[in-house]
């Protein structure tokens, strides 16, 4: 609501009530996508593996190769994003996010790497829906994703950079997006 007012959204489940799922549930999730996303259509991937995935990127890249666009939470366990899918599932199309506050510091749980992270976005202290109807502030790159995933609606893979995130532990500061 914040960024893409009005934008019409799909929920699809792949993790449950105790926030684990399995891989074939992703999987199953991203052939839904193939079979009824159209080119422009934007996917938000707030969830992280703990393993790299071979089977899980290509599935992403073969569906963003369509024109469909992606954008990938980090991961929030402050190494190096390049270790996790599907925040390392590079291709065209596919944004990866990592999460800083709002004075624009890189967070100090969020997953790094100019290897695979493209972008850097909101992701500290972020009101958001909650259980039961209620609204709280969490903090997480699955908070910074979605953010970038509703400017994509807006401008596609084109995204406009308003500085860069401080204290990056990579050495190499994100760009943050903005709109």
């Amino acid at each position: 609501m914040g960024v893409a007012s009005g934008a019409t959204l799909v929920s699809l489940k792949v993790m449950g009530a105790n926030g684990q799922g399995t891989l074939s549930s992703i999987i199953e999730a991203l052939a839904y996508i193939n079979t009824n996303a159209t080119a422009g259509d934007v996917v938000n991937m707030s969830l992280s593996l703990e393993v790299n995935s071979v089977a899980l990127n290509e599935q992403i890249q073969n569906t963003a190769s369509r024109g469909i666009y992606f954008s990938v939470a980090a991961g929030n366990e402050a190494k190096a994003a390049n270790l996790y899918s599907p925040a390392n599932a590079n291709g065209t199309n596919i944004v990866t996010i990592s999460a800083i506050d709002s004075l624009n510091r890189f967070a100090s749980f969020s997953n790094f790497g100019n290897d695979v992270v493209d972008y850097a976005a909101p992701g500290v202290h972020i009101l958001s829906t909650y259980i039961g109807g209620q609204y709280a502030y969490m903090s997480g790159t699955s908070m910074a994703a979605p953010h970038v995933a509703g400017l994509m609606l807006l401008k596609g893979r084109s995204l406009n950079v308003s500085g860069t995130a401080t204290n990056d532990p990579d050495g190499t500061a994100d760009p943050i997006a903005h709109y």
